[in-house]
């Protein structure tokens, strides 16, 4: 009889308290971004940098798959079995196609590439929309967001497309260039190679006229996008550019030395 009471008492109770006062409820532990600050600290998450350069065997995946390393006969002989976690690693070096399982999680791709972008998309949506704030200090991030974005989309485009060739229409098609921080929003198709570089030098430009000279940890700064830019061009084929901006690159600590000392 007890319970029926207690039972009738939490019926009436909810029936007649409004429910603004359960839903007016401020989510605890949880951000709800409301200046550039806050969506500044989110370009600190490893997952903005860790999984973009590191596998889940926590080897380094852009090296492997970019070719920027020789496997030895031991480790490719040991890569070979199928038991191995970085099958997918070896296939990309030997230029085939891997077999993702789509019930199974895709390091690289679910942790590295897209994880990123989605960091990197929330703080350039989301600053642009407090830049009244501090304009000065919004641009700064949304370029250090921007270059951080273009080096994690042009290091996806290289594994898994065709190298880009200056004297060719690049119209294959590798990687779907997403740019919007709305998770309804649906995917863009895949970007061809062209379209690919072509939003990645848009990034890197921009991101250069606005990005700090100095910067702290795995950010971007004036002589780290001027290196990017330089890489990028050298895949590119244009290697005046690629020689301007490594010039660039190189001597830029030595012009803030004495911009300093001045």
């Amino acid at each position: 009889m007890k319970m029926k009471n207690l039972l009738y008492m939490l019926i009436v109770t909810l029936v007649f308290t409004s429910c603004d006062e359960y839903l007016d409820v401020k989510p605890v532990g949880k951000l709800i971004p409301s200046k550039i600050e806050e969506l500044d600290r989110l370009l600190n998450n490893s997952s903005v940098y860790a999984w973009d350069y590191m596998d889940n065997n926590n080897g380094c995946s852009i090296a492997m798959l970019g070719d920027n390393y020789e496997y030895s006969e031991n480790v490719f002989a040991s890569e070979l079995e199928v038991s191995n976690p970085n099958v997918d690693r070896l296939m990309a070096y030997k230029f085939n196609r891997p077999y993702n399982n789509p019930i199974n999680p895709d390091y690289f791709w679910d942790w590295g590439i897209y994880k990123a972008a989605y960091y990197y998309n929330n703080v350039i949506e989301g600053v642009e929309e407090f830049l009244s704030q501090n304009e000065g200090y919004g641009k700064e991030v949304i370029a250090q967001a921007k270059a951080g974005r273009a080096l994690n989309y042009l290091n996806a485009c290289m594994v898994y497309g065709p190298a880009y060739n200056p004297g060719s229409a690049n119209d294959t098609r590798t990687i779907p260039f997403r740019t919007t921080a709305d998770a309804t929003a649906v995917n863009p198709d895949l970007s061809t190679t062209q379209e690919v570089f072509d939003l990645v030098e848009a990034d890197l430009l921009s991101a250069l006229e606005d990005v700090p000279s100095f910067s702290t940890s795995v950010r971007h700064n004036q002589v780290t996008v001027k290196a990017t830019l330089a890489y990028f061009y050298m895949f590119k084929g244009d290697f005046t550019k690629m020689l301007n901006y490594a010039e660039g690159a190189w001597l830029m600590p030595y012009l803030l030395k004495e911009v300093k000392m001045l």
